[in-house]
Parts: C-alpha cells; structure tokens; sequence
C-alpha cells in the first residue's frame, strides 16, 4: 500500500505563512479548521505546493507522471474543484449530524475514521476541524497526492478486517460498479457497533442523466442505501429525504446509522466445539438460568466447549446488562473468570444469525419465546440439536 508522503509534508500548516493566516483572528488550531474559507486556504496552498512537483499514485500502485493524459484530467479535476466552495462543504452535511452522535463524540479522540473518495484533502481538514485526530483520519480514493489519503479500490480496499470505528462515503455511493460488494467491503473493515454515514445525490423523476451515466441508479429512498446492509443495521441515528413537496427538486439522501456484526473471530471455531443457544432475557424467564447452569455443570472444567448465548435485539437487553446477569450466573454457580468455560454473547438481529451459524458445530434447544422466533426466520436445519445432559453424559463416559 502507498500513499503519497514524498510529495507532501503531512502538517496540514506547513505551506502556510502570516499572510495567509492574517484574514481571521487565530485562539488555536480548532478553530482555524472550523473556518471553511481557512480550510480552502490551507487545501489549496498544499494543492499548489504538490502541482509543480508531484505525481499522482494509482490505486494499483502506479505512478502518473507529469506527461500522462490520466494526470492532467485528474489535475484540472482537482483544480476546479478546490475552488468550489459550496461542492468542497457539501460532505459537512454528513458531519455535522455524524458528531452529534454520543457513541461519536463521547469517544471522538480514539474512534479510528475512514473517509471513502475525498478527492482532495478538504475534507480531512473538515474531519480535523470538528474535532478528530489526523493520525486517526484515513482517506481512500482511486488515486493520490496526499500523505492523508491511500490509494485503492473502494471494493477490494488494503485494510484489516474491522479496522474502523466510523465510516464516511460521502456521495460516492453511485460511482460503484458493484454497489452489494462495496457494502459488503465496508462491513468487513467495520468494527462491530461502527457508525456508517452515507451521501448520495437524488435526481427528481424528471432529470436526464448524462449519456456517459445512464446506466446509474437513480435512488429517491433512503431504504434503497440501507438495504445494501441488510441484517446488519442496528439503528438509524439520522435520515434525511427530499420532502414530497420539494421531490421536483435536485437534493440529498443521507443515511447514518451503526451495524450488528457479531465478533465471529472471537468464537471457539479452533479450540472445539461452538454450542449455540437462544435464550429468553426477561427477568423471571428462566431459559437463560437452565441454560447456562446445565452448561457450567456438563463442562465446568473444559476449555475446548464454547456457548454461543445469542442476545436478540428484540430482547431489549443492552449487551452491557446481558453480560452482567450471565457474570452472576458463573459467579452463584461457584466459579471464577480464570476456571470458567467459555461463554460467549453475540448481539445482533436474524439476519445477523446467519454469519454465526457458520461458525457453531451445534444447537441447544432451551424451549424460550426467542427460541421459537428465531426459529421462525432462520434456518437452524443444518445443525444438529444437542441435550446438554446427554453431552454431559457422554463426555463423563469419555
């Protein structure tokens, strides 16, 4: 992976002089990068510094010299863009609700953020501006000038999987030639609980696309974004639709929502055997206390057995208290964290359950409400139902 740290000095500050900062009264860097104008400034002083020396990095690696056709379509791209203003602010649309978010500003100095196709470095300095670390920004684009932003394809980037805490595709959407892997790719690179945030352009009924684009999705709703995610939107934190009377109109659809996706890594699937269970809950049900009592009796001492409790987000148990009342559980049978089996919670919704069923050799049948329910959206045939008290048995024989 390259990005372009030869070209450019990674201090966003570097290229600037008195001159330069003496339009508006400076009390610290927040609020220097708060100004739109200053951020203008400052992305084109770098624009300039890198035009007269630098070469564009491919998202395969390659270099564009100064003399290729690709290279000056790119530079004159850029050029006309840095000095578009209203286009340069538009992804604050998305940022402004973005650091309303408890889950976002309460942990705003750690959360690691991906910006896919900014283009220019505009919209790093407005990440830096609200409030985000730059060695915490990282940009993607199909090609590079910037120590800021890495070069790859959006479909297939060159990141670990769950890599990111927030993720920003702003008005890029319907530039992809395969928008279910782009969603698909995003997932893989998000954290578990990461806050996706989308932009996308929408076209009345009545506007003609360009001939070059009219193959393009025309999107009116923004369900037609979150169905690219489907069984992995958790909540929707913000939306935003043209209003009927405005739908004549050319607008925006914006999305921010986070995901389920189970930690799939962190189950058993090289020590043994995954055991999956689907509890009830409630206070007073029961199936939960059965269940994990039965296992901590049948394996109290084995570390190759994993129970795989799965928390429905129709429950309405937040995963902080789930992990308490199972804590109490072990803690009342007489057991500790260093000689307890592995138990494991996974959140999330049905559609969910399908990329952990994957990864369990097994099914516990408990007799709970969620159990039916559960068994009513998704296919549990091709796992084999275990008794606990028969696998304890045997295992004693054993």
């Amino acid at each position: 992976m390259r990005n372009a740290n030869q070209f450019l000095d990674r201090n966003p500050f570097s290229y600037l002089n008195q001159q330069d900062l003496s339009v508006v009264p400076i009390s610290g860097v927040q609020d220097l990068l708060t100004n739109p104008l200053i951020r203008q400034k400052i992305a084109k002083k770098r624009w300039e510094a890198f035009s007269g020396q630098g070469h564009f990095i491919n998202s395969d690696n390659t270099v564009d010299d100064m003399l290729s056709p690709t290279y000056e379509h790119n530079m004159n791209m850029l050029a006309q863009s840095l000095d578009s203003l209203p286009l340069l602010e538009r992804p604050s649309l998305l940022i402004r609700p973005l650091v309303s978010i408890d889950k976002v500003s309460f942990n705003q100095a750690s959360v690691k953020v991906l910006t896919v196709g900014p283009r220019t470095e505009y919209e790093i300095l407005m990440l830096l501006g609200y409030g985000f670390p730059l060695d915490n920004i990282t940009g993607l684009d199909l090609f590079s000038y910037s120590p800021w932003i890495d070069a790859g394809d959006m479909h297939a980037s060159p990141y670990e999987d769950n890599s990111f805490d927030v993720i920003i595709l702003g008005w890029v959407f319907a530039y992809s030639s395969n928008m279910q892997k782009l969603a698909d790719e995003i997932l893989r690179v998000a954290k578990p609980g990461a806050v996706i945030a989308i932009g996308q352009d929408y076209y009345p009924p009545s506007y003609e696309f360009e001939p070059r684009f009219k193959d393009r999705v025309r999107f009116d709703r923004v369900q037609q974004l979150l169905d690219f995610f489907s069984g992995h939107v958790k909540k929707v934190f913000f939306q935003n639709e043209p209003d009927p009377s405005l739908a004549h109109l050319q607008g925006n659809l914006m999305v921010i929502f986070d995901i389920a996706k189970p930690e799939a890594a962190s189950l058993a699937t090289g020590k043994g055997t995954n055991l999956l269970a689907c509890p009830d809950w409630s206070q007073g049900s029961g199936s939960l206390e059965v269940t994990v009592s039965s296992y901590l009796t049948a394996f109290d001492s084995a570390d190759d057995v994993c129970l795989v409790l799965w928390l429905s987000e129709e429950s309405g148990e937040i995963l902080d208290a789930a992990t308490e009342k199972v804590a109490a559980l072990i803690r009342r049978a007489g057991f500790t964290v260093e000689n307890t089996p592995d138990i494991m919670i996974v959140p999330g919704n049905p559609g969910a359950l399908a990329s952990v069923i994957s990864q369990v050799h097994g099914f516990l049948p408990c007799g709970s409400e969620t159990e039916g329910k559960i068994l009513g959206q998704v296919n549990l045939a091709s796992l084999p139902v275990f008794e606990l008290e028969s696998l304890s048995r045997a295992r004693k024989q054993a």
